[in-house]
């Protein structure tokens, strides 16, 4: 069994799928178990605030889920199709940041949007 915590809500539960895409049994949201440490080492700040990410010459507009000292979680309308572990810029003008970082996970949410969660670098 392994111990794994939701990417969404941070509910932690243990299931024997690893590699494969399980639904937490907390808040329904579906995403693959990779067998790496769900352990947050930052403590989660949900804030809502608008932001843009920069990928190559696209620029999407999206609103933050949660932020933290290590990353953070965006909200869009649409789905751009972020590649996990492709670079992203991510600009949040109201907490003055500008920095890059790394896809970690991203799903088609239930609503119709298009969640992300990043790794800054």
């Amino acid at each position: 069994m392994i111990n794994t915590m939701c990417p969404r809500c941070d509910c932690s539960f243990f299931t024997a799928y690893l590699g494969s895409d399980v639904s937490c049994p907390y808040c329904g949201f579906s995403f693959k178990v990779t067998g790496q440490s769900k352990v947050r080492k930052h403590k989660r700040n949900r804030i809502s605030r608008s932001c843009e990410l920069v990928q190559g010459d696209s620029v999407y507009s999206a609103l933050t889920i949660d932020i933290c000292e290590g990353g953070v979680g965006v909200k869009m309308e649409s789905n751009p199709s972020f590649d996990i572990n492709k670079g992203i810029r991510v600009i949040v003008g109201s907490f003055e940041i500008d920095s890059e970082a790394n896809v970690v996970w991203s799903s088609n949410a239930q609503d119709g949007t298009f969640t992300a969660g990043l790794k800054f670098r």
